[in-house]
């Protein structure tokens, strides 16, 4: 996935999903669970996960790159950018 098009989701993630997307993830059964530094994706494949890392990394400035695909989920650490 090109840079260009990760900071894209990024944008839009922070813009219309903000703080929702730990809500909006148990609504569509997944459960995301981290914090600035990290986040883990359940419920998801890896390459859905990846929206909502990038949407949890988005929140603290911070761009998701992928660590492990892990047996309860997807494992990403949050990056800064810049």
């Amino acid at each position: 996935m090109s840079t260009k098009l990760k900071r894209t989701i990024a944008l839009f993630f922070s813009l219309q999903a903000g703080s929702c997307a730990d809500q909006l993830a148990s609504v569509s059964g997944s459960e995301v669970v981290g914090d600035a530094d990290q986040v883990t994706i359940s419920g998801k494949a890896q390459g859905d996960s990846l929206v909502w890392a990038v949407a949890h990394c988005s929140r603290y400035g911070r761009s998701a790159q992928f660590v492990a695909r892990v047996a309860n989920g997807t494992q990403y650490r949050c990056v800064k950018t810049g």
